[in-house]
């Protein structure tokens, strides 16, 4: 969150976990504004299927994009 408002270098997937973490918290202005960017900034990134590739076990996968899904992010399909 620090170098998001700080202006540094952000990343679809760093975006992605503050995201779901801000939903998982409750803070849902703050998820929606990450959910927003993301869309945004990364419109036809099929982050849901990044995720499937990279976790070995789907259910952490499916957690993560529940939540992002739950901010307000929606995939491109």
């Amino acid at each position: 969150d620090t170098s998001i408002r700080g202006g540094g270098p952000t990343g679809p997937i760093s975006v992605a976990y503050l995201m779901a973490a801000h939903h998982r918290l409750g803070r849902d202005d703050q998820a929606q504004q990450l959910a927003d960017r993301f869309e945004t900034s990364w419109p036809d990134l099929p982050i849901d299927q990044l995720f499937e590739r990279l976790f070995d076990d789907l259910r952490f996968a499916q957690e993560l994009v529940d939540a992002m899904r739950g901010a307000g992010w929606s995939n491109s399909e």
